[in-house]
């Protein structure tokens, strides 16, 4: 008898530790949250260019610094007198793409704090006519809108 008594003792103390350790709390271990390294808004800027046009691209931010102009002049052959105007209108503090574009034998500069305009070269004009012609267009920031110059 004494040996059966043991064993159920045995037993039920088996029972409790096993329920013990099914019913305990489960608990992982504490992760520690990624560290974010925040970027400064002007190294965001450059590795967009980077990315972009891999080298040799200039920046030309607005008045107010609130957008910029990320460009390249890029020769599609080295003998070429006009290079193609290669851009990007960004939006620094929405990080946002607010326009890209590409334009053969064109610059560009900023009219003021909200339009950015693209001249183009014109081909072959006479005298007087080529100064007086202008294409190309101004591209209004707030309402992403272009209009042709007149």
């Amino acid at each position: 008898m004494h040996a059966s008594t043991f064993s159920t003792i045995f037993f039920v103390l088996l029972l409790i530790i096993v329920l013990f350790i099914a019913c305990s709390k489960k608990t992982t271990p504490a992760t520690t949250p990624p560290i974010e390294t925040s970027i400064s808004p002007t190294d965001k800027v450059e590795q967009l260019g980077k990315a972009l046009f891999k080298q040799d691209f200039s920046l030309d931010y607005n008045k107010d610094k609130t957008v910029v102009c990320i460009s390249k002049a890029i020769k599609t052959r080295p003998n070429d007198i006009f290079s193609t105007f290669s851009f990007v209108l960004y939006q620094v503090e929405s990080e946002e793409t607010l326009f890209k574009e590409a334009m053969p034998k064109a610059t560009g500069k900023w009219l003021n704090n909200k339009e950015f305009q693209v001249t183009t070269v014109p081909g072959r004009m006479s005298g007087r006519a080529a100064n007086i012609a202008k294409n190309g267009y101004i591209y209004h920031v707030i309402t992403k809108t272009k209009r042709q110059i007149k």
